[in-house]
């Protein structure tokens, strides 16, 4: 017997407002909350933003079997945030939402966007250069590779905000406070916050108005080196990625591994400041 199709009925006895009668259905197919997304698809494809971040890597992947590349993957991660969707768990439900696929230019009855597992193995993809790639911002002739970088893509995020300005100006000041992440197990380069009291991820840039009052900056004052809190906040700044690279955690790591890790970080170091070192 062949399946009958009833149409719901208005949802009776709502009082009007303003005048205006109030009618509840329940007949809607997929439904979505997220019309924003096509302004933003529009404002992405005029800048191409995750086609020049895509441009910056290197896709190790079976080019026969490649579902999703890299620059829709990019796309659809950066869409998630602008909506409000930080976390990538979301895609699993996203990547069915009619709005989200509309605005990644696929029809509603076609396939699904990318999942959450393909937004991890995205975001744990570029390596030291890749990043360099992305966003850093020039130092000139003598940054080593430079010319290299620049011509495969490098500095995008730079260059796209410079096309931003009539006339780019001479210097950019940023005022970064440092955000802090807390971690809930014992993931790959978590830090311990004496602030907040436990172990997460931050990066590194600190507002000295408002960690005044915490040990590092304590200390920093009682440093008969540094001449002012600036050179001090400085050296800071600078010494903290540093640190975090060289300074490995030993807790629970065989020491087979932390000599591999250290020599990955001396090699890391070598190439970005073309320095030969010593392990």
């Amino acid at each position: 017997m062949p399946a009958k199709v009833v149409s719901t009925p208005a949802l009776p006895g709502l009082s009007p407002v303003g005048g205006k009668p109030v009618i509840a259905r329940f007949d809607g197919e997929h439904l979505s909350s997220n019309g924003g997304l096509l302004v933003l698809r529009e404002v992405e494809q005029r800048l191409d933003i995750a086609g020049r971040l895509a441009a910056c890597m290197t896709d190790p992947r079976d080019r026969e079997r490649i579902v999703h590349g890299l620059d829709e993957i990019i796309r659809f991660r950066l869409l998630m945030i602008a909506a409000g969707y930080e976390d990538g768990n979301d895609a699993d439900r996203l990547r069915t939402d009619p709005m989200f696929k509309l605005a990644m230019a696929r029809l509603e009855d076609e396939a699904a966007l990318c999942s959450q597992p393909t937004i991890s193995r995205l975001e744990n993809l570029p390596d030291t250069r890749a990043l360099l790639r992305m966003g850093a911002a020039s130092q000139g002739s003598g940054w080593p590779a430079w010319a290299s970088w620049k011509a495969s893509g490098g500095q995008a995020m730079v260059d796209l905000y410079c096309a931003s300005f009539r006339q780019v100006p001479n210097k950019i000041v940023l005022d970064v406070d440092d955000t802090f992440d807390a971690v809930h197990g014992e993931q790959q380069m978590r830090l311990f916050n004496a602030h907040y009291d436990e172990y997460g991820f931050h990066k590194g840039l600190n507002n000295r108005a408002e960690n005044s009052h915490q040990a590092t900056r304590q200390r920093e004052r009682q440093m008969k080196r540094f001449k002012s809190a600036g050179q001090a906040q400085r050296f800071l700044s600078a010494h903290g990625g540093i640190n975090n690279l060289f300074l490995l955690r030993r807790h629970q790591v065989p020491a087979v591994q932390y000599r591999a890790a250290r020599t990955q970080a001396f090699q890391t170091w070598g190439e970005v400041t073309g320095v030969a070192c010593m392990a």
